[in-house]
């Protein structure tokens, strides 16, 4: 019984140096692609729907502010403004879809270009399962590693204020 004790916190600490990695992922760009590559390819799956649609180019808006880290890009549908945010380089490293919270329309089209998104990054059949399988909530956060873009993505669903935002992210781990 004493043997136990004293293992206790030896197993304790071997559990910490396994662990340490996995906690220390670090957030990364959600796409190789620039936005307007990145649209060119939402484009390409959104002819595949019934009925097919079409998404228009990004619009650059610039950064939010001259510290910013981001270029921001925007399109949409109706009632859903859909936003790139673009690194340094060039390349997407974060989504936001957002749609007024009282708007059928507008939760139907940000959905479907939350779901064109995802698929724009690479996300397999079953990817895509796990990321939408019944989470599209008022709140909620799912993840799941995208093996065709080799990075974890991250869907988080919110309210703010009277608006409904998804919100795509990735990390390396």
């Amino acid at each position: 019984m004493r043997k136990i004790h004293m293992m206790t916190p030896l197993l304790l600490v071997l559990c910490m140096l396994i662990m340490m990695p996995l906690a220390s992922a670090k957030m990364v760009q959600v796409s190789d692609l620039g936005a307007y590559r990145f649209v060119e390819r939402m484009n390409f799956f959104a002819k595949a729907l019934d009925p097919p649609v079409s998404i228009d180019e990004p619009l650059h808006v610039g950064m939010m502010r001259p510290d910013s880290p981001y270029d921001i890009y925007a399109t949409g549908q109706k009632y859903a403004v859909l936003s790139l945010f673009c690194n340094q380089a060039g390349y997407v490293s974060k989504i936001t879809i957002q749609t007024p919270l009282n708007t059928k329309e507008g939760w139907h089209n940000a959905t479907r270009l939350c779901a064109l998104a995802v698929a724009a990054i690479g996300a397999s059949k079953s990817e895509f399962e796990v990321l939408f399988n019944k989470r599209l909530a008022s709140r909620h956060s799912s993840d799941v590693w995208c093996a065709a873009a080799n990075r974890r993505i991250i869907l988080q669903t919110y309210p703010f204020k009277s608006t409904a935002v998804l919100r795509i992210t990735a990390y390396d781990q």
